[in-house]
């Protein structure tokens, strides 16, 4: 297992560059460029993929030698966890939005994360939606209004020396599905994995 929270600064990513070739830079295009590059980084690292080639293709299968990655962006962060089972992860920069979007969540949705009505509460629960929009393959994020928000437990997990403090439990289409989640003031990120 290995689990990545990376800041992109230029230093960085100008080290990264060097060892890509031109023909591969000018396959990332669209936003995050940034990050994408430092994710191909990681894994062509941790798999000792020397072909360009072969490492944009396990990309789109999320799959390598038996082992699987996922990976999130947020403003300037990458967040990127490998794992020997099936994993889908969210990160998000906690910041102030319209307090519209703070109702998108109901009242019980807060309580029963014993939380107040704050941006920490609201980014907890959209990280973990979005992990599990990402694992049920779902492509809409409207589709999360479809998930009913139904327990809350505290946790102590650490995986890859990176901290989970509870996990929710969400209801979908008769299904419950369990997510772990860990947020301090600046940012949340969240981690779903389905037994099959």
């Amino acid at each position: 297992m290995r689990i990545v929270l990376e800041k992109v600064d230029n230093t960085l990513f100008e080290w990264i560059k060097e060892r890509f070739s031109p023909d591969f830079l000018k396959k990332l295009v669209g936003p995050y460029k940034e990050q994408k590059l430092i994710k191909y980084w990681y894994l062509k690292d941790y798999f000792s993929i020397d072909d360009e080639k072969q490492l944009l293709t396990i990309w789109q299968k999320h799959q390598y030698n038996n082992e699987y990655f996922s990976t999130s962006y947020s403003w300037d962060l990458i967040f990127l966890m490998v794992d020997s089972g099936k994993i889908w992860i969210d990160l998000e920069v906690i910041w102030e939005r319209s307090n519209i979007m703070l109702d998108y969540y109901t009242d019980k949705d807060y309580t029963i994360l014993w939380m107040k009505k704050d941006w920490k509460a609201f980014y907890t629960i959209r990280t973990a939606e979005e992990a599990l929009l990402k694992a049920l393959d779902l492509r809409c994020l409207e589709e999360t209004k479809n998930f009913k928000l139904i327990g809350y437990t505290p946790k102590n997990i650490v995986l890859d020396k990176f901290s989970f403090s509870s996990e929710l439990f969400f209801k979908y289409k008769d299904v419950v599905y369990y997510v772990l989640v860990w947020g301090k003031e600046k940012i949340c990120y969240s981690v779903c994995r389905i037994k099959k």
